[in-house]
């Protein structure tokens, strides 16, 4: 259901005080839907002029809106893992599916393995595939959570949120061995 997408974009952002982006891969049209919600101080509306030509619709205010990006004008492989390398460890968590239009999502969690990101960086998997090879591997690879869909937004946002603190606690308690 597309309005999941809101609701949890809404939630990390009051939890967290931080903006955020939602996206579900919508396979009949080829396009990703997705909303975004923000704090005052940092206005969607001005991200979205910005970004209007990656957009196929967007709209919204300062502190919500939704868009639609193109397949072709998602992130690749290639960028995200780059994304991952240039914020590492200010990365909150990824929410990852394994199936993908071009490339699957084994092959973000065997990069974020190799480059030692999976035990600082958690991993949630949200995905249709429900085989309990695919399920297994994923967490043999490391994956804090593997969700199943259809889900319940809520349940989805509790577990993030709970998965996101723990993260945080274990940060905090490596900084505080570290200085001792």
């Amino acid at each position: 259901h597309e309005g999941i997408v809101g609701l949890i974009a809404g939630k990390y952002t009051h939890e967290f005080q931080k903006p955020s982006f939602v996206m579900k891969y919508d396979e009949k049209n080829e396009v990703y839907r997705g909303s975004a919600r923000s704090i005052e101080s940092i206005p969607l509306n001005q991200i979205f002029d910005d970004l209007k030509d990656y957009f196929v619709q967007y709209g919204g205010h300062a502190l919500a809106g939704g868009f639609q990006v193109a397949k072709d004008e998602v992130l690749t492989l290639k960028e995200a893992l780059h994304k991952i390398d240039e914020y590492g460890m200010e990365i909150s968590l990824v929410l990852l599916d394994i199936i993908m239009p071009e490339k699957d999502g084994f092959e973000v969690l065997k990069y974020m393995e190799e480059e030692r990101l999976i035990s600082d960086i958690p991993v949630i998997i949200i995905s249709s595939e429900d085989s309990a090879n695919y399920i297994r591997r994923a967490y043999e690879m490391g994956v804090s959570d593997y969700i199943n869909r259809p889900f319940d937004a809520n349940i989805v946002y509790q577990r993030v949120s709970n998965t996101v603190k723990l993260y945080a606690k274990q940060r905090r308690l490596m900084a505080m061995v570290t200085r001792v």
